[in-house]
């Protein structure tokens, strides 16, 4: 009921815009000096370091046209003002929201208690130590958080070199410009796809460093 009682209040009458460029600007400049503004609107300056800027209410037919109820428009027509209700809706539900912030159970009790930020880090421990690979691994046990994170290093020499008539590996520029295009390639895909994962306070990145491909999942 609650819920339902706050969320009435979004409506066109209760809302405040802000506006922030050179149009807006002229625009004040130009009724500023008006006086057909009453209410607390018009010129004003901010208390604390003096920054003007300029309030004025929203005119009843914009309001009217957010609200639907203005006059009737080409719903193909994209510079209408006019806008059906139904058209409008809450987003899916984000799946990246986690649904416990219990903590790992192999976390000591006293780690559980909080963060232990005077206590010394610990090194990983080596899980798989084979000859094409490495896993290593740590349990946090000093800041207390429900939050893992992924740490992945692809170690490729063609990523900043090619292979001489030697045998030997020498940089190419050309190799390492295609390294780099292809992790903003990557990273531009997946904007959109993790964009409800960044909301949710999870974030990652893909690089190309001397050593390879870094991927990191926090």
């Amino acid at each position: 009921h609650e819920f339902i009682k706050f969320t009435d209040l979004f409506i066109p009458e209760n809302c405040i815009i802000e506006r922030c460029s050179e149009g807006a600007y002229k625009e004040m400049e130009q009724m500023k000096d008006t006086d057909q503004f009453s209410k607390g609107f018009g010129s004003r300056k901010e208390k604390w370091y003096g920054v003007e800027y300029f309030l004025s209410p929203i005119g009843n037919t914009l309001v009217s046209a957010w609200k639907g109820v203005g006059e009737a428009s080409d719903p193909t027509d994209v510079n209408s003002n006019s806008i059906n209700p139904k058209d409008l809706s809450l987003p899916m539900p984000n799946r990246y929201i986690p649904r416990t912030l219990e903590l790992c159970p192999e976390l000591p009790e006293e780690a559980k208690q909080g963060q232990r930020i005077e206590k010394p880090i610990d090194p990983p421990l080596l899980l798989i130590d084979e000859e094409d690979w490495k896993l290593f691994h740590r349990l946090d046990d000093r800041y207390a958080l429900p939050k893992s994170s992924l740490h992945l290093l692809i170690r490729n020499m063609s990523l900043h070199n090619i292979k001489n008539d030697s045998g030997e590996w020498a940089y190419d520029s050309r190799s390492s410009l295609l390294s780099m295009l292809l992790a903003s390639m990557f990273n531009e895909a997946m904007a959109q796809e993790t964009y409800d994962a960044s909301l949710a306070g999870s974030h990652w990145s893909l690089s190309i460093n001397s050593s390879g491909i870094k991927l990191t999942c926090f």
